[in-house]
């Protein structure tokens, strides 16, 4: 049976978002936390109790070759802890608590070298009176050296 209707495609805005925001989630590096559960465990006891560094567990059980596979890398490591995937905080880690963070600095004698090019008149942007060029078209001393040695 025949309707005669025409089949025709159309883009959905809000649907290519969803799909987008999908696939986003799948994107980035997969946690590696089910696969080194025995070195994260290690990692906890050796940080908690024996009050090692994540860097020098790591280390360890690189060099002595306890765990199948590779373990966990200390910056990895750390992540975890920083996003609290395991039982380690930032609070266990003496040299972090110890550390102060970078402070941005603020410069009290910036130096002002003349009124900045946004704070020009809107006249200027019309081009209609004489005299108001942009900065490529004025040829300067540099310039006109070069002009005469050619």
């Amino acid at each position: 049976m025949k309707t005669g209707r025409a089949t025709f495609e159309a883009y959905f805005p809000e649907t290519g978002q969803l799909k987008y925001e999908e696939n986003r989630q799948a994107c980035g590096a997969k946690l590696k936390l089910d696969d080194a559960i025995e070195f994260i465990q290690y990692a906890e006891t050796k940080i908690l109790d024996d009050h090692w560094s994540p860097d020098a567990v790591c280390g360890s059980a690189t060099l002595h070759e306890q765990f199948e596979g590779k373990p966990v890398c200390t910056k990895t490591l750390y992540t975890y802890i920083e996003l609290g995937y395991i039982g380690v905080k930032n609070i266990d880690l003496p040299m972090k608590v110890r550390l102060n963070t970078k402070k941005r600095r603020i410069r009290v004698n910036k130096r002002v070298l003349g009124r900045s090019i946004e704070e020009r008149p809107e006249a200027v942007e019309d081009r209609t009176e004489f005299g108001h060029w942009e900065i490529d078209t004025v040829i300067g001393k540099k310039s006109q050296l070069e002009l005469i040695n050619r």
